[in-house]
């Protein structure tokens, strides 16, 4: 377990997996911007929304929206 942590963090290529939409929308999200926010600036309903937030957690292997904007920015500035 100790090593697990010690180990230093890597730069994720999970970030670089997203499609065009889940990498839109993490922008939002990164921003600041609530999932009505971004539905209405998209132009497409909140449930599609969560259908990419859905596939973005997966795929960055997170559990939240902190956890993902905490993610592409770390992976934006590493």
């Amino acid at each position: 377990m100790l090593k697990l942590f010690s180990a230093p963090y890597q730069k994720s290529a999970d970030v670089q997996n997203l499609t065009p939409k889940e990498s839109e929308v993490l922008s939002f999200l990164v921003r600041g911007y609530s999932y009505k926010m971004i539905a209405s600036q998209l132009k497409i309903s909140i449930e599609t929304i969560r259908f990419h937030v859905k596939n973005m957690y997966a795929k960055l292997h997170v559990n939240s929206k902190s956890e993902a904007v905490a993610k592409a920015i770390y992976n934006k500035f590493n």
